[in-house]
């Protein structure tokens, strides 16, 4: 009985090896976010009135910088070392002694794409020698396919950046609308709230809100002159 190459056993060592480089990068750019979130404060919040409408924008202000080379060089090795065990599970398809200079994981976002990346070039092809069940399962997770995997593309994308480009910068973003409360002294009704849309950079000036602040409360300042009301902001 013989074994078919689509179905014999794979030596995957170095697979792993880079797999688990990788998540390392990945866990320790995780836990610098969190230290660097989470330990002496990132920034704050300051209320500004509008006079115009007045209305009250909430002022996102930086405390520190991010780091953002840090945590590019980070991102960059663990894209590096994903990209490098995908390429590494492609040579391990090809026969011994089979694989040269143009074997690697092709990653399409269209069919006429990933017919043009396997067409000739110089006489080699990057799936050669690669068993048609084989070939057939790496088109299957394509990003162009309907049920591919998308975040294929995003990966080719970052890698290529990285090793051809730019280090990837570092932002912060609004994933959601902040939670306000706001006081004159008194506690103050909220209207008329509208945001950024989520996804929308944050820096040190950035508007993350502006609304409005009833105290629903008839003052009658003329008997004691003109007064100011200290002003307390918070936001998560």
């Amino acid at each position: 009985m013989t074994t078919s190459p689509a179905s014999a056993a794979l030596d995957l060592t170095d697979v792993h090896a880079k797999l688990d480089r990788a998540e390392e990068h990945i866990n320790d750019l995780s836990d610098e976010i969190d230290s660097f979130v989470n330990g002496e404060s990132y920034g704050s919040f300051e209320a500004r009135l509008n006079p115009i409408d007045e209305s009250y924008s909430m002022i996102f202000r930086e405390n520190k910088p991010l780091p953002v080379s840090r945590w590019g060089v980070l991102l960059g090795d663990a894209c590096h070392n994903l990209r490098c065990a995908l390429n590494y599970l492609l040579c391990a398809l090809v026969p011994p002694g089979q694989v040269h200079c143009r074997h690697q994981f092709p990653i399409s976002d269209t069919a006429h794409s990933w017919k043009s990346e396997l067409g000739r070039k110089n006489g080699d092809m990057m799936l050669d020698f690669v068993d048609p069940a084989h070939v057939a399962l790496i088109e299957s997770v394509q990003p162009y396919q309907p049920h591919g995997v998308q975040r294929l593309s995003t990966l080719e994308r970052f890698s290529n950046a990285d090793k051809h480009r730019l280090i990837h910068a570092a932002a912060s973003n609004l994933i959601d609308k902040p939670q306000i409360a706001f006081a004159r002294v008194v506690p103050v009704a909220i209207s008329d709230v509208s945001y950024p849309p989520p996804g929308e950079p944050v820096r040190d000036g950035t508007e993350v809100a502006r609304f409005k602040g009833d105290m629903q409360l008839n003052l009658i300042s003329a008997a004691f002159g003109p007064l100011r009301y200290p002003e307390l902001i918070h936001a998560h």
